[in-house]
């Protein structure tokens, strides 16, 4: 899935980093920064219906005789761009998560996988992961997309197996980021076992 239209490639290539890399050590006075500094991807759970259902066909019922439904969701995105997230009709399975940083000061801190472990705060079915982007410009000041006065909107992947969760459990997201790209699954992550003696 693209980040978003604003942020897209130029922010998420190696061409990027290795230019971020160059910069810092080479044309960089003392004192001296990028702009932005550092860009951190925000998530949270959620369970919702609008979304699962704009995600696929629905119905069953035949087209021409034939049944295509199941044929068609094998192409449907698993991303919404442009969601306003503030208008989604959607239950908070869980707190604001920090699901990537993309650190153009510290090239070589970043990384292209990462496991994140989120805790359910209320039961239901996890049905997406809306993402926005707080974008560092420095230090001190950071901008979100998340903003209700930003003309900027947020972005959420759309699970195809919903996982039920109850409060408490653990969910275990994988994001990778490749080819100017995010993506992330989620699973419910095993309770610990009795510890062995």
């Amino acid at each position: 899935m693209e980040i978003c239209q604003e942020l897209s490639a130029p922010f998420c290539n190696r061409i990027l980093m290795s230019n971020a890399s160059v910069s810092n050590r080479c044309l960089l006075e003392d004192g001296g920064s990028i702009f932005p500094a550092k860009i951190v991807v925000q998530g949270i759970l959620v369970e919702s219906d609008t979304l699962l259902l704009e995600s696929a066909v629905q119905g069953q019922e035949a087209t021409l005789g034939f049944n295509i439904a199941p044929f068609i969701n094998q192409f449907t995105v698993p991303v919404h761009v442009f969601l306003d997230f503030s208008t989604l009709e959607c239950r908070h399975l869980s707190e604001f998560v920090e699901l990537f940083v993309l650190d153009l000061m510290e090239s070589t801190a970043n990384y292209t996988n990462r496991e994140v472990k989120v805790q359910a705060t209320s039961a239901g079915r996890v049905t997406a992961i809306p993402f926005w982007y707080q974008i560092h410009l420095d230090q001190e000041i950071s901008v979100s997309t998340l903003s209700q006065n930003s003309h900027w909107k947020q972005a959420a992947v759309v699970l195809q197996q919903p996982l039920r969760v109850q409060a408490g459990d653990w969910v275990r997201l994988a994001v990778k980021l490749q080819k100017s790209a995010i993506s992330i699954s989620a699973h419910i992550e095993n309770p610990p076992g009795p510890m062995e003696q």
